[in-house]
């Protein structure tokens, strides 16, 4: 299977610009706007991190859009319709749609893109879940296509909206240069709202208007991404003008609320914050699938292998304190965010911050004290040799604050467990290349969003078909047959009926909390910050400033 190369992110605190340095007063004619990292790759089925989401989300269109007032796929490039039997949505493409470079876009770029994702060979990240589907897709005509999916599926438009639309004409139709082709390292063509002008790695990318985008030529004449990784200096940024928006959580917001002067709304958000252990030996990193399809057993993490430890580490450090930490945020314990009621399991009950059992655990667990190192050590343990002391690595990039907070929480109170703990803090392109997105980790902290279905975040970073080494989001390898056929019922549920699906998800919690496949702590709250200028933007719970790109106006 082709994987696709990623490029390291190195922290860039100022930016230049082809016309000089960006200075504290903004450009009239130019959105400033933060990237989380720097881009890897404009190539959107391969796209796993903040930086190349932002450029892609610029330079090629999604099939539909998303209301930001209720999160529900609104017709924009497309229009649709369902059959009776619930399988097969046929698009109808907007006509007179035409890429920058006057082509015109027509049914044949979707089916060219859609396939791209259903590759099994291109191995795409972003197509998993389609690819799980059985989805099949087929051209009718210029403007008209279907794509069929193997059985029911609750969120199967849903899994049609990180599909976005790439020009046919610019690849070979066998996909030979798809991994190769100089538009995933240089685009010089767009269909969606901006067209690239200048890329420096690790500084910024610049973007002119397209005036072919399909929705009206942007107002806003440029934008550009900054790659600033480190929150403190973003805050810094918007109050020296020298952002014009960010996503941030509530406890990045103080300095920002006391200027008075900016927009600041809570953003609905299916995002969870959790601790993950990994399940398996980081030294030699496996997908939980072979090429047919079955399970294959896997090398045990030395340490946390074994489910009595990682019960153990679940009440050796008090979560209350991360959450906390973060304004707004609320204590969770699943994957599944408490916004969603009816799929939350009522019988689960938050795991208490309890050393004194979590001590009595590792003893049993065969991980005794030390006396004279004051470590412990394997002394029956069932996952290293006698004498291994527990000492692991604890990785993690600060993208969101309370990461290093937690952190700080987690080694210092297992610590006092007697596990030797080291922290390791990366940039966050890096760490997601090197570390997560690689399984090359003892353990580590971090959050992840996925959609607006209870079962986005389970199906992304749990089913055993997205453990895959460099390119899937399972990256602890957990992986439960039984939970992978919950899951899959779940979402394929004839009618979709919430009280059909809500015992499924019942019992999956259960088994990722009981197993800890990750031991959830947090769903924060996260707030859009628009500075003053920026007129004409909505701020709906579920929009994001991509949302509004050709009604946004600067008012300088």
């Amino acid at each position: 299977m082709k994987r696709f190369k990623f490029a390291i992110i190195v922290l860039a605190l100022s930016v230049i610009t082809g016309i000089g340095v960006i200075s504290a007063q903004a450009p009239d004619d130019t959105l400033l706007l933060r990237a989380g990292g720097d881009i890897t790759t404009f190539n959107p089925p391969f796209v796993v991190d903040a930086g190349s989401g932002a450029a892609t989300g610029l330079i090629w269109p999604t099939l539909y859009e998303t209301d930001p007032m209720t999160g529900l796929p609104v017709p924009g490039l497309t229009s649709w319709e369902i059959s009776e039997d619930g399988l097969t949505y046929t698009f109808t493409m907007l006509e007179g749609v035409a890429w920058s470079d006057g082509t015109p876009m027509t049914a044949e770029d979707a089916v060219f893109t859609i396939g791209a994702y259903l590759s099994e060979e291109l191995g795409s990240p972003q197509g998993g879940q389609l690819r799980a589907s059985g989805a099949t897709v087929e051209l009718i005509d210029d403007l008209t296509f279907s794509v069929t999916f193997g059985e029911v599926s609750c969120t199967a438009l849903q899994s049609m909206g990180g599909v976005r639309v790439l020009p046919a004409h610019r690849f070979e139709a066998d996909y030979s240069d798809f991994t190769t082709n100089s538009i995933n390292t240089d685009p010089d063509i767009s269909g969606g709202p901006y067209i690239l002008e200048e890329w420096r790695p690790d500084e910024f990318s610049r973007y002119s208007a397209n005036p072919n985008y399909w929705a009206g030529e942007p107002q806003i004449p440029f934008v550009v991404y900054r790659v600033i990784e480190d929150n403190s200096v973003v805050i810094q940024a918007l109050l020296a003008g020298e952002l014009d928006y960010m996503v941030l959580p509530g406890n990045d917001l103080e300095q920002l609320e006391a200027a008075g002067v900016f927009q600041i709304n809570p953003l609905t958000s299916n995002n969870a914050g959790f601790f993950a252990m990994n399940w398996a030996n980081p030294d030699n990193p496996q997908a939980a699938l072979d090429v047919d399809g079955n399970y294959v057993e896997q090398d045990v993490h030395p340490i946390f292998g074994d489910i009595m430890v990682r019960q153990a580490v679940s009440m050796g450090y008090d979560k209350d304190a991360i959450v906390a930490s973060s304004p707004g945020a609320t204590r969770i314990h699943t994957s599944i965010n408490p916004a969603f009621d009816w799929a939350t399991n009522p019988d689960l009950e938050l795991r208490s911050y309890d050393p004194e059992a979590a001590m009595s655990m590792l003893d049993e667990a065969g991980w005794t004290m030390n006396a004279d190192t004051g470590i412990r050590e394997c002394n029956g343990c069932t996952t290293a040799e006698d004498g291994t002391p527990m000492a692991f690595e604890l990785v993690y990039s600060d993208f969101f604050g309370y990461f290093e907070t937690a952190a700080i929480v987690i080694e210092d109170q297992l610590s006092q467990l007697g596990m030797d703990v080291s922290l390791q803090r990366m940039e966050w392109g890096a760490y997601l290349s090197e570390a997560f997105l690689a399984q090359q980790f003892d353990a580590t902290v971090i959050s992840f969003g996925a959609g607006n279905d209870p079962g986005g975040i389970a199906n992304t970073i749990m089913h055993s078909r997205n453990d895959q080494p460099g390119g899937g989001f399972n990256a602890t390898s957990f992986s439960n047959p039984e939970f992978d056929d919950l899951a899959d019922q779940a979402n394929s549920i004839p009618g979709c009926a919430i009280e059909d699906r809500a015992p499924l998800y019942y019992r999956m919690q259960e088994i990722e909390y009981e197993q800890v496949a990750y031991d959830f702590f947090l769903s924060p709250t996260l707030y859009t910050v628009a500075s003053p200028r920026i007129a004409n933007f909505g701020a709906g719970p579920f929009g994001q400033i991509g949302s509004y790109w050709a009604e946004l106006t600067l008012d300088n």
